[in-house]
């Protein structure tokens, strides 16, 4: 089996810090050790800058890895020397790696790697787009790979002052626990919208740990989200045309916890006693038209807390594939895509007691350990990751 190597352009030549690269668009830098080296069996001998391609074997596959972000960005550069390769070697491909959202721009994707004159079938789309995966999509192989379970978990093992809780302490704090849900809905996106709005419409608010909404948040964005398609389709014909004016009316700014401005995440113990203080988790996640787990799901899981992904079905699918229980039945309810369907889901929580919700949580509590063990321990595999990615070089795609 051929050798696998990964050529980094513009790898920076500071030689006493961790190795990042120089990239175009809205990120212009990419650490490279939290970017791989969590994945179990990653060997980071394989990644070299562009200065070792005489050192390499003639044979071995060359992965020239350039780092964009779409969908808002796919710019990159590549040179003349490095196209050529890519482009006249059967063992060279241009690697583009995509990975903190789900969604992609085609278009984008396209006039990028039209705009480099660089052969489309060359080309590899590394991204987090589960759907698309080992597919040909516009002329160009994907490949899926489990960047935010693996890297959640590296900041889970790694992170000081992060957010954990053992199954004795959350056995200890169960009967104490006041509300019945957290849901963490800080940064804009369509769904939560209307997720939050049925969440106000009820009156829930007080039953509940629920943020939305940074402080920090352009409101001229969650404006024009507002009154966005994306939102208004999701609701019934009835309350289209009032929608605006009730959300302002019902639906304000809810600071939770005190959000660290440093990190885009916060996995910070500022949240911890609101897992504590709740017995489940309605999570938001950043899509619900895609397959796409992020730590938001996680941080349920680790915090022991039986869980409820707002968005379809295969969300839970794909968890259980992993080797995790889902909790349709703690919930009955089998998804919630839309306004209606969050209803349901809704008056259900409402209707039930805390006390009764106390109950069902300590005869799940095995899974929820279970679940817990799962994401600590369970192998998320680079070489699953190179099997992959072999079969997208050899044309193995659907």
């Amino acid at each position: 089996m051929k050798p696998i190597y990964y050529v980094i352009p513009e790898l920076s030549a500071n030689p006493h810090t961790s190795a990042h690269t120089e990239n175009l668009g809205p990120k212009p830098t990419t650490q490279l050790e939290p970017y791989f080296n969590h994945f179990d069996r990653f060997n980071p001998r394989q990644f070299v800058s562009t200065e070792m391609l005489p050192f390499l074997p003639k044979d071995a596959i060359k992965i020239i890895s350039i780092f964009v972000y779409l969908p808002a960005s796919c710019e990159f550069t590549i040179d003349k020397k490095l196209r050529k390769l890519v482009n006249t070697d059967a063992n060279t491909f241009l690697g583009l790696w995509s990975v903190q959202e789900a969604q992609l721009n085609e278009h984008r994707i396209t006039a990028a790697i039209e705009q480099n004159k660089v052969k489309k079938e060359k080309t590899i789309l590394i991204t987090t787009n589960y759907e698309n995966h080992l597919k040909k999509v516009a002329d160009v192989n994907h490949v899926f790979i489990n960047y935010w379970e693996s890297y959640t978990r590296r900041c889970f093992r790694l992170t000081s002052n992060f957010s954990r809780i053992t199954p004795k302490q959350r056995l200890e704090s169960l009967d104490s626990a006041n509300k019945k849900f957290i849901s963490l809905n800080r940064n804009v996106r369509h769904h939560r919208l209307w997720w939050y709005y049925a969440i106000c419409k009820l009156d829930m608010l007080n039953e509940g740990h629920v943020s939305y909404l940074l402080p920090e948040i352009s409101l001229r964005l969650h404006e024009d989200f507002l009154h966005g398609t994306l939102v208004k389709q999701k609701l019934p014909d009835a309350i289209k045309d009032s929608f605006v004016n009730d959300f302002k009316k019902l639906c304000k700014i809810r600071k939770l916890d005190d959000a660290d401005k440093k990190w885009i995440i916060n996995f910070q113990n500022g949240v911890t006693n609101y897992y504590h203080d709740s017995l489940f988790s309605l999570v938001t996640e950043s899509s619900i038209r895609a397959n796409f787990l992020t730590e938001k799901t996680y941080k349920a899981i680790y915090h022991m807390h039986p869980f409820f992904v707002v968005g379809i079905k295969d969300q839970h699918q794909l968890l259980r594939d992993r080797g995790y229980y889902t909790f349709e039945d703690f919930f009955g309810v089998e998804e919630v895509t839309d306004y209606s369907q969050a209803i349901e889901l809704l008056q259900k929580v409402k209707k039930t007691s805390i006390s009764e919700y106390k109950t069902k949580v300590k005869k799940v509590f095995d899974k929820l350990e279970h679940n817990m063990y799962n994401f600590i321990n369970r192998e998320i595999s680079w070489t699953d990751f190179e099997r992959d990615l072999r079969k997208a070089i050899n044309g193995q795609i659907r």
